[in-house]
């Protein structure tokens, strides 16, 4: 009886485990989305407190690659810099506290 047990317990653990992990994350009932009402600029993205009560404006660390398609192309920034896509100018902008708009594409 004892192996049941701890294999239960372990199977438990693991669901636990996977439902943090790669589900999504729903705010309780009464705690209303912080980033709802948080306005990110400059490129920042917002993300929420592990409580979930507050929020902050972060910069992305670093830009993902999509192949061929219109956000994965280069752009040329209002800064007068070449970007090789729309989130490395995003990202300039955030760390360098600067409003950069696009410019041209391409």
């Amino acid at each position: 009886m004892r192996n049941i047990e701890t294999v239960a317990i372990l199977f438990s653990t693991t669901l636990v485990w996977l439902q943090l992990t790669l589900g999504c994350y729903q705010f309780p009932a009464d705690i209303k989305d912080p980033c709802e009402t948080k306005d990110c600029r400059r490129g920042s993205k917002c993300r929420p407190s592990l409580d979930g009560r507050t929020a902050e404006c972060v910069c992305p660390e670093k830009c993902a690659t999509y192949g061929d398609s219109r956000g994965s192309r280069p752009v040329c920034g209002s800064d007068g810099r070449d970007y090789s896509n729309v989130c490395e100018l995003e990202r300039t902008a955030c760390k360098e506290m600067k409003e950069i708009s696009i410019k041209y594409q391409g």
